[in-house]
């Protein structure tokens, strides 16, 4: 899994849990926030590698959102998408750098997880098109 996590070749596809986004990021934050799990990563399209993912960094939350050096031409994002992103709070990969888009919360523990959790959904569903309810598959490191 780890190999997702710093660019390398797509793991094996995560499980899909029913529940929805919200409640499923939730979980994964608090267990981030225990020292349960090192990382998280939440896939909204697997076909189309959509996803975003999310570690702990110096006691902040580190955040990724896939960008197009590992998206297919067909599914990379267009310029609206970009601007989508940047509105939501994302610092945008360098055109052409095999680095994904990236975000820091800072504040991110305890009644602040629910808070972080909206935004990952918001960037789901906003920038890479996962319908609402999902589904999203949650791949951690337990």
């Amino acid at each position: 899994m780890l190999r997702r996590l710093f660019g390398g070749p797509k793991a094996d596809p995560a499980p899909v849990d029913s529940r929805p986004p919200a409640e499923l990021i939730v979980d994964a934050l608090g267990r981030l926030d225990r020292g349960e799990d090192e990382f998280a990563v939440f896939t909204a399209d697997e076909g189309r590698n959509y996803y975003v993912q999310v570690t702990v960094l110096d006691g902040s939350l580190l955040g990724e959102a896939v960008a197009d050096h590992y998206l297919a031409p067909a599914h990379r994002l267009g310029a609206a998408a970009q601007a989508q992103l940047e509105a939501l709070g994302w610092t945008l990969a360098d055109a052409g750098s095999d680095r994904n888009h990236s975000r820091t919360w800072a504040d991110w523990h305890g009644a602040r997880i629910r808070s972080v959790a909206d935004e990952l959904v918001a960037t789901l569903i906003e920038v890479y098109q996962m319908e609402p309810n999902g589904p999203l598959a949650v791949l951690t490191d337990s």
